[in-house]
């Protein structure tokens, strides 16, 4: 098995790319979506007057407006909110397109606490999870993807009738892929913890378990499909038909809260919507992770046999 290891790490090894892709390309990706969606998150208010307190204030976009565009800033839904201040930068006035908005509370406790005591926000870890997740949810792929050349272009052939065993040859095609992602993730969790993330509930070592849950469920999954895909455009489909529809129902952009029964009810069948819970929770669910491991195990193997026959 040891020069079934070497030969897989050495392919991959050699295309071009490869190791980028899985450790500087996840970074970037982690960056661009926490920018987005922190961005995206933090509600908008108007200011008619000195916003220099008001943007001070943690959680908040300020748009400096003119008094004539408030009622287009309020009736065009761009926020709920427009605060009319004194020279000073001190709230004088209150416009609201909601009744009871919590946002008016927001700015009255945040403009009276002192500049210097007001936190830095950190980027919280939540807001790319869900992305990483999917990522992690189709790295299978590549270890179904070497099998599937193997056995296109007769190596599978050639190995059973040399001396390497072959469940010993695909054990190694599925397993150095995977080991080379557990790596990554532990570059990915050191990123975090040198930019400072904020982990929520969850915690480094949480986030490594589920992150290796996602390989195993994904590594059998992909070893499974792979044995009966034809070429590697099936395994696409799989990804882009049947994964990312999942994962988008799970929660990945927006919480699963905030969308119609229909789709809340698809998130329960989606493994991505309970590893994405278990982090927000910042708990590890034992029936979840048992299954999605099992499951793993399970169609790994059986994907294995078929290729066997399949030679």
């Amino acid at each position: 098995m040891a020069v079934s290891f070497k030969t897989v790490w050495l392919s991959l090894r050699k295309t071009k790319g490869f190791l980028v892709s899985m450790t500087v390309m996840p970074i970037v990706l982690i960056i661009l979506v926490t920018l987005t969606l922190s961005y995206s998150a933090r509600p908008v208010i108007g200011c008619v007057g000195n916003a220099e307190r008001l943007q001070r204030i943690p959680g908040i976009r300020v748009a400096v407006l003119e008094a004539s565009e408030t009622a287009y800033f309020l009736g065009g839904a761009r926020s709920t909110l427009v605060v009319y201040t004194d020279a000073d930068g001190m709230p004088k006035e209150f416009e609201s397109s909601v009744r009871d908005n919590p946002l008016v509370t927001m700015v009255r406790e945040g403009v009276v606490t002192p500049a210097e005591t007001v936190q830095k926000q950190r980027p919280e870890v939540g807001f790319a999870v869900g992305i990483l997740l999917f990522k992690l949810m189709t790295a299978g792929s590549l270890g179904a993807t070497l099998l599937m050349k193997e056995r296109q272009n007769g190596t599978m052939v050639r190995i059973r009738n040399s001396a390497i065993r072959p469940a010993a040859h695909m054990t190694a095609a599925i397993t150095v892929p995977f080991l080379l992602y557990c790596l990554a993730d532990v570059v990915i969790l050191l990123f975090y913890k040198v930019a400072d993330f904020d982990y929520g509930l969850a915690t480094p070592g949480l986030l490594y378990a589920v992150f290796t849950v996602a390989l195993i469920f994904s590594t059998g999954i992909y070893t499974l499909v792979g044995s009966f895909a034809e070429n590697e455009g099936h395994l696409w489909l799989f990804s882009t038909g049947i994964l990312f529809p999942l994962a988008l129902c799970s929660g990945v952009l927006f919480p699963t809260a905030y969308m119609p029964a229909w789709m809340r009810t698809v998130a329960k069948v989606s493994p991505q919507y309970y590893l994405q819970e278990m982090v927000a929770d910042g708990l590890l669910a034992p029936v979840p992770v048992v299954l999605m491991t099992g499951i793993g195990v399970l169609t790994a193997v059986i994907g294995m046999m078929r290729f066997s026959r399949r030679h």
